[in-house]
């Protein structure tokens, strides 16, 4: 029986552009069988008489599916309900979901120098605690927030109602990094075009909340992440360092469509776009399968997403319950499955009773959100693009 190194060579013999970490994901998920792992990949034995007739090359599902149109495909792939969808190539990605993928963002000296900052200066990370239910609760990995402006750090940040002043400095190769970052994410948003709502100056990151996972086991569950402070139909930018994990997206409002997985390896970036906090939760799902280790944080896997805090929802702008706590932005669902912006007491998160206040902010298409304090460069102009009201 070939061994499993055997397994991935022939696979990457086939698959020269896949990492050995996405074929290994693959070549498990098939229980060892390469006949089986080279089909799902689109490899099809050539039509040849000869004796040393060989295996075509097929590294993408775009490719695998290119006698269909675009929707075709994705109406194909996301209506088998049960069955996850497995994504690794940047263009499927962005043909399924209101995300892009990029591989090696930054340059690779870079991203091992940011890997090992964060590798040493989070073992003083915490997990978040909260309450639901009435159940104390505490997330399945270790995080916290850093930041490059002065404003965040003297007046902190809220998360599920409690405001947080613990905010660590951006350090050279964070700042680095986000310059780099900064430039993808402009530029995607201007390929894009706008949403209705959307900020419509140049992105800029001044906060980012980072995330250790300690092993397959460490994970987060399908959650929408807060607008809060990053206001209705913001963009996140979200950094993986270290081995290759899944990060798993499901629509919130659709529940009959697959759950999509983009299989994220090291120095690789997603673009969460305009829409995606309001119409999908993701996840990072936890594996019982061995990962294949990085070789400077081993089976640890370390995530910076990048944020951009808008001035008018910043910590002294937002609004209060009747707890006095900083309420939560997040978006709920009418029976048109339209999805409507809503200012929420965060009380109960916090092991209290809660509040029955509820605010229905009206955002206007004219009326912007202010950029951050440290931004200066005038706004990008493009014609914004209409979606549910």
């Amino acid at each position: 029986m070939d061994s499993t190194e055997t397994k991935l060579a022939i696979l990457q013999s086939h698959v020269p552009d896949s990492s050995p970490d996405q074929l290994l994901d693959i070549l498990v998920s098939c229980d060892g069988d390469v006949d089986l792992a080279l089909s799902l990949l689109g490899v099809r034995k050539r039509k040849s008489a000869g004796e040393g007739a060989g295996l075509g090359h097929q590294t993408t599902l775009r490719k695998f599916l290119k006698t269909e149109s675009n929707s075709d495909q994705l109406e194909r792939a996301l209506s088998r309900k049960g069955q996850t969808v497995h994504l690794y190539d940047p263009k499927d990605v962005e043909a399924l979901l209101p995300c892009t993928l990029h591989l090696n963002i930054l340059p690779p000296k870079l991203a091992d120098d940011l890997l090992k900052f964060l590798l040493k200066d989070s073992e003083g990370w915490a997990q978040n605690r909260f309450h639901m239910f009435d159940r104390a609760c505490a997330s399945g990995h270790t995080t916290a927030v850093y930041t490059s402006s002065e404003s965040v750090r003297e007046s902190g940040a809220s998360y599920n109602g409690a405001v947080s002043k613990t905010i660590r400095p951006f350090d050279d190769t964070m700042k680095q990094s986000r310059d780099i970052v900064e430039k993808v994410v402009n530029r995607e948003i201007k390929r894009r075009g706008l949403a209705k709502y959307q900020y419509p100056g140049p992105w800029s990151s001044d906060v980012a909340v980072c995330n250790r996972y300690n092993g397959g086991g460490d994970s987060v569950g399908y959650h929408s992440d807060q607008m809060t402070h990053i206001g209705p139909h913001s963009v996140i930018a979200s950094l993986s360092l270290g081995p290759t994990r899944e990060f798993r997206l499901k629509h919130r409002h659709h529940r009959d469509r697959a759950p999509v997985s983009i299989h994220v390896p090291h120095n690789s970036m997603v673009i969460m776009h305009a829409g995606c906090q309001e119409e999908y939760k993701h996840s990072l799902i936890p594996t019982a399968r061995p990962l294949s280790p990085h070789p400077i944080s081993g089976v640890t896997r370390l995530n910076v997403t990048y944020r951009m805090y808008l001035d008018d929802f910043k910590i002294d702008k937002v609004p209060k319950c009747d707890c006095n706590r900083v309420m939560i932005l997040r978006t709920t669902v009418d029976p048109s499955m339209n999805y409507k912006y809503i200012w929420q007491c965060g009380d109960s998160y916090q092991g209290g009773q809660g509040c029955s206040k509820l605010i229905y902010p009206k955002f206007s298409e004219n009326d912007t959100p202010k950029s951050p304090d440290h931004h200066t460069t005038p706004p990008i102009k493009l014609s914004p693009v209409k979606s549910p009201d």
